[in-house]
């Protein structure tokens, strides 16, 4: 009759609209069980670096002794580093260079304690990292990576990463060693303005810098720059280059890095080949006694 085909329509029309939400929130669903149990697998991980009991906020010397190691899950079970020794003073700019994998980030890792040395150890001022209290030893540490991470937030929330112990001044003094103030102060707000997700209001070179301001804020001991320039062109480098070299004024420093021009000045240059310490030196020395060193010189700036 039409009474019922009118009255099929109408319920029809009504029962389709809910059965399409059901449908979208089935596969939402599905998504954040799977999101839910990746989540709780990170949580049940079981910490294997413990933290010791000695509480630390300075330092005079870091010794790296016949350290050994290698990674659980690679295949060929071959060790990363072997046999490495060498110390890090206060105040030493310490340069790392060689070959991928040559075990140049595996060094840092282990000295951030990120990872335990399967054979050797790592001291500082004559105690074994492992004795350290970790939260306490990582604090006298500030990281720039190769790729840099700024949150959608404003750029002085990004430099200060939840440090709100500091006054404003400090995000200003950050922002002024970095070499960023070169560009924010161009900006209308100024600290205030929005970076956008992983900083994609910004360009290459301003995100390393605001990263590196970012590593200055917690008055760090030890300032590690890990191919801190590699993804920039030229003009971008220089920009940041300025800003390491402000930054190494009154820090110890590690720098990792493939473009040799950034570490002619460090106090100590490490040449790592497959694991070992090839030699150690300063840029003059190296030029003169390695010829694995001197090649690498030569090819950059023959390529330049």
């Amino acid at each position: 009759t039409v009474t019922a085909a009118v009255i099929y329509i109408v319920v029809g029309r009504l029962i389709i609209p809910p059965i399409n939400n059901f449908s979208v929130i089935f596969v939402w669903l599905q998504g954040v069980l799977v999101a839910n149990s990746r989540v709780q697998e990170i949580i049940d991980t079981q910490v294997e670096v413990k933290s010791g009991s000695i509480e630390i906020n300075d330092f005079k010397r870091i010794n790296l002794n016949n350290i050994n190691f290698k990674y659980e899950n690679k295949a060929t079970g071959q060790k990363v580093l072997n046999d490495l020794s060498f110390e890090i003073n206060k105040g030493e700019t310490i340069a790392l260079v060689g070959p991928s994998g040559s075990g140049k980030s595996t060094i840092v890792d282990l000295i951030i304690r990120f990872y335990d040395p399967e054979g050797g150890s790592v001291t500082i001022d004559g105690n074994n990292i492992k004795d350290l209290d970790i939260t306490s030893y990582r604090k006298m540490f500030g990281v720039v990576s190769q790729e840099t991470i700024l949150f959608n937030d404003t750029i002085e929330n990004n430099i200060r990463l939840g440090r709100d112990t500091f006054d404003f001044d400090k995000v200003i003094e950050s922002g002024k060693i970095s070499n960023s103030e070169e560009f924010i102060n161009k900006l209308e707000k100024k600290y205030q303005t929005m970076t956008g997700d992983r900083g994609v209001r910004l360009s290459g070179g301003q995100r390393q810098r605001i990263s590196i301001a970012r590593a200055l804020f917690g008055n760090p001991k030890i300032i590690i720059f890990d191919e801190a320039t590699s993804n920039l062109d030229s003009q971008s480098e220089s920009m940041v280059q300025k800003g390491i070299e402000n930054a190494l004024e009154k820090s110890t420093a590690i720098i990792i890095a493939h473009r040799l021009s950034t570490i002619v000045k460090s106090d100590k240059i490490i040449l790592m080949n497959d694991g070992k310490i090839e030699c150690i030196g300063s840029h003059s020395q190296l030029l003169k006694t390695s010829e694995m060193y001197r090649t690498m010189f030569n090819q950059q700036f023959n390529d330049g």
